[in-house]
C-alpha cells in the first residue's frame, strides 16, 4: 500500500482542522484510494471535498450497518467495527484492554474543538445514538471521564449453536467411523484416508492431522480419531505457513467482494492479519487463518 504525503497542503489544511487521526482515516477511507496500489500515494482530497463526506459519512455508516445486521443478525465487533471507521474507533484502556470511543477529531486548542465538536463529534454522536436506540441488545454508550466523548460497548448477538454442533458431530463422526471400518479391516490404523473434503493424515496412533485437501494446509492437529477429541498441545507457530498464509490473504485485501463476505460473517480482514502476525501458537494461527477459508470454501 502506497504513502500519505504528509507534506502536501491538502494534508496539512486538513491535519489542522481535523486532527491526524481524523485525517487518516478519512484519507484511507476515500473512494479514489479504494484500489491504491503499493507503489502508489494516496489521493489526499481538499477540505470541500471531506466536507461533504463527512457530512454525510456517520449517517451512511449507520445506515450500511442497518443493512448488513438485517442480513446478518448476529455480525461479531469485528465486522461491525469496521463498518464504523471513522464514527468510531479503537483504544488501549489502562489495563491493555481494547476499548471503542466515539470519533471526537482534534481537541488541542479552542478553535480546533469547536470545529471537531460541530463537524465531526456530532454527527458521530447522533449516529451512535440512532443505533444505540434502535439495537438496545448491542450498542450502548457510557459517559467517560472525558466529557468530550462516549464510550461505545458493542455485545455481538449470539446464536443458538445446537444445529452446529450436531452438524460438526454428525461431520466428524463419519470421520470416526471411516476410521474404525478401515481400522479393522487392515488390523491396523492406516496411515491417511479421506471423508469428503476432510483428509486425515496419521501422527502417532489413533492420533490424526486434519488436512486442506487442496492447498495441504493443516486445519486440526492431533485430533484422536477413537474418540473424536482434540489433544492438547502447544505447537510453536510454524514461521513457513505463517508467512505462506499471511501472503495469501493479503491477496484478498483489494477484493470487495470477499471483504463484504467476510463483514457479513463479522470479520475484517485487517483484524484477522492482526492476529496471524501475532499468533503464538500454530493453533492461534490456524483459527484465525480458518476464518478465511470458512468464507471462500
Amino acid at each position: 500500500m502506497g504513502c500519505i504525503n504528509r507534506l502536501s497542503n491538502n494534508y496539512i489544511k486538513l491535519a489542522n482542522r481535523y486532527g491526524e487521526d481524523v485525517t487518516n482515516v478519512l484519507i484511507r477511507t476515500n473512494p479514489k484510494n479504494r484500489n491504491t496500489l503499493r507503489d502508489e500515494n494516496f489521493y489526499i482530497p481538499s477540505i470541500s471535498e471531506v466536507n461533504k463526506i463527512i457530512k454525510n459519512k456517520p449517517g451512511e455508516a449507520s445506515k450500511k450497518l442497518v443493512n448488513k445486521l438485517e442480513q446478518n443478525p448476529y455480525m461479531g465487533v469485528e465486522g461491525i467495527t469496521s463498518l464504523l471507521r471513522g464514527v468510531i474507533n479503537k483504544k488501549k484502556n489502562t489495563l491493555g484492554e481494547d476499548v471503542y470511543l466515539i470519533t471526537k477529531g482534534d481537541t488541542a486548542g479552542i478553535l480546533q474543538r469547536e470545529i471537531s465538536n460541530t463537524e465531526v463529534y456530532r454527527p458521530n454522536l447522533k449516529a451512535m445514538r440512532f443505533l444505540e436506540r434502535k439495537y438496545p441488545d448491542i450498542f450502548e454508550l457510557q459517559s467517560t471521564r472525558n466529557d468530550f466523548t462516549y464510550k461505545v460497548i458493542i455485545t455481538p448477538r449470539v446464536k443458538e449453536t445446537a444445529a452446529e454442533e450436531e452438524a460438526t458431530s454428525f461431520s466428524i463422526q463419519k470421520s470416526l467411523d471411516t476410521y474404525r471400518s478401515l481400522t479393522e479391516r487392515l488390523g491396523y490404523s492406516p496411515i491417511s484416508f479421506e471423508v469428503g473434503n476432510h483428509r486425515w493424515v496419521q501422527t502417532n496412533g489413533s492420533l490424526y492431522n486434519l488436512i486442506n485437501k487442496f492447498n495441504y494446509t493443516v486445519l486440526e492437529r492431533n485430533v484422536n480419531l477413537q474418540s473424536g477429541a482434540v489433544q492438547e498441545r502447544r505447537v510453536p507457530v510454524n514461521e513457513k505457513e505463517r508467512n505462506m498464509m499471511i501472503g495469501e490473504v493479503q491477496e484478498l485485501k483489494n477484493v470487495e467482494s470477499i471483504n463484504i463476505a467476510l463483514g457479513l460473517k463479522g470479520y475484517f480482514i485487517e483484524d484477522i492479519l492482526d492476529q496471524m502476525r501475532n499468533a503464538e501458537t500454530q493453533q492461534e494461527l490456524m483459527l484465525a487463518y480458518k476464518k478465511i477459508l470458512k468464507t471462500l470454501c
